[in-house]
């Protein structure tokens, strides 16, 4: 039974991530759609477009339409804190794969590759990059233990580290996790 319900929360986060992921996305056009969403000419229209989009894209089963609509608001306002903090022109890059080999050595062995995919990795208008990362759960941020966000800490660290192997400095950046509440 427990296991269950830990199983069913993890899909449900995967599908919240799954929602944020296309939402921070670019259509062909190159148009970020959470612009194209907070358009008030367009943006209610194409609201309902959207979620159908999403949900055939086969990554969505168990959302419906309102908490799809709950997740597209709280990420119309994720954008506007990152806006207001990194910049009008800041880029966007959902999902965005990073990998190192680490030199120190494991088990016995040295080398080691580390794969790693933060959730949103945004490109202050100096050419910085942000790391977002999501946290989902069924309580509030401020209500984790202490050593769960310690482990987010270091997993931020890690990004980090990885981003700098390819050369890619983070000045005067900060990691931010988005808490989302279940």
């Amino acid at each position: 039974m427990m296991e269950d319900k830990w199983q069913n929360q993890a899909k449900l986060g995967t599908e919240i991530h799954n929602v944020l992921q296309i939402l921070f996305s670019k259509t062909k056009k190159g148009k970020l759609w959470a612009d194209i969403l907070s358009d008030t000419a367009i943006g209610p229209m194409q609201t309902k477009r959207f979620i159908d989009f999403v949900k055939s894209s086969g990554k969505i089963k168990n959302l419906s339409d309102d908490r799809i609509k709950e997740i597209i608001d709280y990420g119309q306002e994720l954008k506007q804190e990152i806006r207001q903090k990194y910049g009008e022109k800041c880029t966007f890059h959902p999902e965005f794969t990073v990998f190192a080999t680490l030199n120190k050595e494991f088990e016995g062995k040295k080398g080691f590759k580390v794969l790693g995919r933060i959730d949103l990795l945004v490109v202050d208008e100096d050419g910085f990059p942000q790391i977002i990362d999501y946290k989902t759960s069924p309580k509030e941020y401020a209500q984790f233990a202490q050593p769960k966000r310690l482990g987010f800490t270091y997993q931020l660290a890690m990004y980090q580290r990885m981003l700098g192997q390819w050369g890619l400095t983070m000045r005067n950046s900060e990691v931010m996790v988005a808490p989302i509440q279940m």
